[in-house]
């Protein structure tokens, strides 16, 4: 069903979608709609008095047609301040290639412009009631287009109170509009130096927080103990072994309640990560948003760790939470805004209130940060592992007989370059499934040499379908948006990013696939090549709406009209992807693409290998086969052979310095009482994981997750390795 434009009950323009006959009633809000054969122009002028007597702003005098000749004259502008002809295929690469005085001048022209061309339209399904199309420079950020009510004051109004090098306040009472005195500009400074400085050692902001409040399992010889968490300490032990290491400052953050049986319960902020499995109708979902955001912030892979936000929308969902612990959340209850705080542990982890919480961040940088290239470790030369150098240090000479390494200087700190190699391609590797079908979608299906009609939901591996196509892998379930497509008589319920192969041509009858830029994202993911006939069932919506026409091609040549294609339902739809061994199955007359090949499916596992190795979880074959060995050196060996192995089998490219240094790194070190020392010549080193590497007396991590300004800066006695951290200082 295409969208017509509507009036909604409080005064707003819309699309409506809903059928003509059901227009009006039930989940329909709208008290005028667009008429057949009605232009958007008239329907605007007829409604447009009421839009005004409901308090909105007058709907007919902002809208209006644009013409042709408004549009050429500011392509033409466009084109003169970019030095060429700008298009919509050629734009990204001419903007790239622009001085930021030139882009400026290209987005004055679109914000100019904007204005006179709208149509307060917003989408139905579109959350923000609030936004508008007439906004204003001093309200933008209420909008999420940029700034914020202190920036904004600040600029107009005055600076306010900011502190000086006493920790005293100063009232500027100026604004930057007004100019701002000697005396102001000073105090004002000497806050945006402390800024600079915490922003220029501080790139992320752990979350990961607990409330003051709430009490915690601690080991008192031996014995568990509860205490509040605002009184927790460096050198503290968890239940399960984990040994706090860093404290963090108190900051303030919307929380949610946990409790499970026979467990004190734990108030944590949303974005707190914990060990645990969604459950509805007996699948476990995955991908959800906010713990997705979570986990990319820390380069964290492993989909099992779950934010707090989602557990509480899942919760209200009626969905089961059952921990890593073996144990189910009973409540989860919005706690509002608490007063939180954050640690580090030795492990990245500790378990306590009957569930596993996550705590470090960016472990594989925190691992390597201080690494640095020194002169000389007095041979012999062999490689970057061979280097004699403790710590995982290399000297200049051993990196440059290593693949990789020829080109770092002394004194270079490559920490930093060596876990972006790394991880760079691993989150890709284990890229996210973007073609389900729904769960009751019909499909013709061979098992046992029997031709049978199931739901998706029977699916089983080994099935076959018409085109030959057998199933090699069932993924887990998903939430996702539907969409219902109709053609030859048959349907197909998609989500909104699977792929099936169409051509849309354009009312000249010109071919536009090479229009459709989220169907070449996908299709990039997802490693289906450059044919553009892969088109996702979004866009296909998006050109039927816009009067293009969409032709299926069917898996046996035939090319046959979209009939029709809408939203399936105004709720996701429950969802699953698969795995054939061609890469595309068939549902009656729709070809449709799938998640990859059984190599996709090795790359996949190659990653998580390379993830459960670098955490020093047993699970990896290669920690396993470390455990066995009798010397450092053996272990080093083994953890270079096991990486690179998994690298290539991934498909990631890695030059042999930084699979090296990250194995030398990981046998450098031995645990006794006082936490991780450095192994000593002709000692067998310990499996250490790089979240327990990464939290041993590392100054960059200390900055990161406290103040930055005030680490540095503060007169303290410390104790000073030899590091590349300390050098720096020094």
């Amino acid at each position: 069903m295409k969208k017509t434009l509507a009036l909604n009950v409080n005064g707003e323009l819309t699309y409506c979608t809903s059928p003509p006959e059901l227009r009006g009633h039930g989940r329909c809000n709208h008290v005028a709609h667009q008429e057949a054969g009605e232009s958007p122009e008239d329907f605007v002028k007829r409604i447009g008095e009421r839009a005004h007597d409901d308090g909105t702003f007058d709907c007919a005098a902002v809208a209006r047609e644009i013409t042709q000749e408004e549009v050429d004259q500011l392509a033409k502008q466009i084109d003169e301040i970019a030095g060429c002809k700008v298009t919509k295929e050629n734009f990204r690469e001419v903007m790239a290639d622009l001085s930021p005085e030139q882009i400026d001048e290209i987005s004055k022209i679109g914000f100019n412009a904007a204005p006179v061309f709208s149509l307060p339209i917003r989408e139905e399904e579109y959350e923000d009631t609030n936004v508008k199309n007439k906004l204003y420079f001093t309200n933008l950020h209420k909008y999420g287009v940029g700034g914020s009510t202190s920036a904004i004051t600040q600029m107009f109004d005055k600076v306010g109170q900011t502190p000086t090098h006493n920790g005293e306040m100063v009232d500027v009472k100026h604004s930057y509009a007004q100019g701002l005195t000697e005396r102001e500009y000073f105090a004002k400074q000497y806050y945006a130096r402390i800024a600079m400085i915490t922003k220029g050692v501080g790139t992320s902001k752990p979350g990961y927080c607990i409330s003051r409040n709430s009490q915690v399992g601690i080991l008192e010889d031996g014995q568990l103990e509860s205490v509040f968490w605002s009184d927790i300490n460096v050198g503290d032990q968890f239940e399960d072994g984990s040994v706090v290491e860093e404290i963090r400052d108190w900051q303030e953050k919307q929380c949610v309640t946990l409790k499970v049986m026979d467990c004190l319960p734990v108030t944590v902020s949303y974005d707190h990560l914990v060990l645990a499995d969604i459950i509805i109708a007996g699948e476990r979902v995955e991908n959800l948003a906010a713990s997705k955001r979570a986990r990319e912030a820390i380069g964290e892979n492993d989909n099992h760790w779950v934010c707090a936000e989602d557990i509480l929308l899942m919760h209200q969902h009626g969905a089961k939470i059952l921990l890593s612990t073996q144990r189910e959340l009973l409540d989860v209850v919005d706690a509002g805004v608490e007063v939180v705080r954050c640690i580090s542990t030795d492990t990245g982890f500790y378990e306590t209130n009957g569930m596993v919480h996550h705590n470090t961040a960016r472990k594989l940088f925190y691992a390597v940060s201080d690494t640095q290239v020194m002169s000389d470790c007095g041979g012999p030369y062999v490689d970057a592992m061979h280097c004699k150098l403790p710590n995982g240090h290399v000297c200049v000479h051993c990196a440059h007989m290593t693949k990789g390494g020829e080109v770092v200087r002394e004194g270079q700190l490559v920490g930093g370059v060596i876990s972006t190699n790394l991880s760079e391609g691993l989150t890709q590797a284990s890229m996210e499934l973007k073609h389900p079908i729904w769960e009751n979608q019909e499909v013709d299906i061979s098992r046992k040499g029997k031709t049978l009609t199931i739901s998706w939901s029977e699916l089983e591996l080994g099935d076959q379908f018409p085109n030959g196509a057998l199933v090699l892998d069932i993924t887990d379930w998903d939430l996702r948006v539907g969409y219902r497509m109709v053609a030859s008589g048959a349907e197909l319920v998609c989500s909104d990013t699977h792929l099936v192969m169409a051509d849309v041509y354009d009312k000249n009858g010109q071919r536009m696939n090479g229009q459709f830029e989220v169907s070449k994202e996908i299709r990039n993911d997802v490693g289906a090549g450059e044919d553009d006939s892969w088109v996702c069932a979004e866009e296909l919506m998006e050109a039927v709406n816009q009067g293009h026409e969409v032709d299926i091609a069917t898996p046996y040549g035939a090319h046959v009209p979209l009939e029709s294609i809408e939203r399936f339902g105004a709720e996701p739809i429950r969802v699953r992807c698969i795995t054939t061994n061609t890469g595309v199955y068939d549902v009656g007359p729709f070809l449709s693409h799938n998640t990859g090949t059984m190599a996709s499916m090795s790359k996949q596992s190659s990653a998580a290998i390379i993830m459960a190795t670098l955490d020093g979880w047993g699970t990896s074959p290669i920690v396993q086969e470390m455990r066995e060995a009798h010397t450092t050196e053996e272990m080093r060996k083994i953890l270079y052979e096991g990486l690179k192995r998994q690298y290539e089998e991934s498909n990631i490219k890695q030059d042999d310095f930084n699979l090296q240094m990250i194995a030398k790194k990981m046998t450098s070190y031995k645990r006794d009482k006082n936490g991780l020392r450095p192994v000593e010549e002709g000692e067998r080193a310990d499996v250490v994981s790089i979240g327990a590497v990464g939290n041993a007396n590392n100054i960059f991590k200390a900055v990161e997750l406290s103040s930055g300004y005030g680490t540095l800066t503060r007169p303290v006695k410390q104790r000073l390795d030899t590091d590349a951290a300390n050098q720096i200082i020094n």
